[in-house]
């Protein structure tokens, strides 16, 4: 058993029409893995698979789990049921930042650092640590999981990023 919120999996399938097939959490990468190919056999060409980190919510009446960012995603092919690696094996994963909009979980989102511009924060709630942006019709977030996780998310925005507004020297 796995004790460490951060270390949790969440996978999942669904076919071509949207319908949600198999899913589950589990605290091993590789066996989510596993279940995600399985779940995928069983369903007609053209499902896809996702295996997202997540976090056990604490503060849920009901146990639950806070979804993360997406570490894998795989299709199968319409006509061969040929596997397609989609997007995001988990080394490319730190590139590639999923932003879900931001719903407050419980009291005062705290914010602890801005990027150059306000662009993107560093901010926590409850001990949770994730990346706020400002779309204009509200926030978004990425990276929510432990402060060091975190932390290699808001860096790598900000190594990344460039501003109008910027300093260049």
């Amino acid at each position: 058993m796995n004790l460490d919120t951060d270390g949790f999996y969440s996978w999942g399938v669904r076919d071509r029409m949207g319908y949600r097939g198999a899913g589950g959490v589990t605290d091993r990468s590789g066996r989510a893995v596993e279940l995600l190919f399985a779940a995928l056999r069983d369903l007609s060409p053209g499902a896809t698979g996702v295996i997202r980190v997540v976090r056990l919510d604490r503060h849920a009446r009901n146990p639950s789990y806070l979804p993360g960012q997406i570490v894998f995603r795989v299709d199968t092919d319409k006509a061969t049921r040929v596997f397609v690696e989609d997007a995001t094996p988990y080394r490319r994963a730190k590139l590639m930042h999923t932003w879900e909009p931001h719903t407050p979980h419980v009291g005062h989102v705290r914010v602890h650092e801005t990027s150059c511009c306000d662009e993107y924060q560093f901010a926590s709630e409850a001990g949770v640590y994730f990346v706020l942006r400002w779309t204009g019709d509200g926030y978004e977030e990425t990276g929510r999981g432990s402060y060091a996780a975190t932390a290699r998310t808001r860096l790598e925005l900000t190594q990344h990023h460039r501003h109008a507004t910027q300093a260049t020297w």
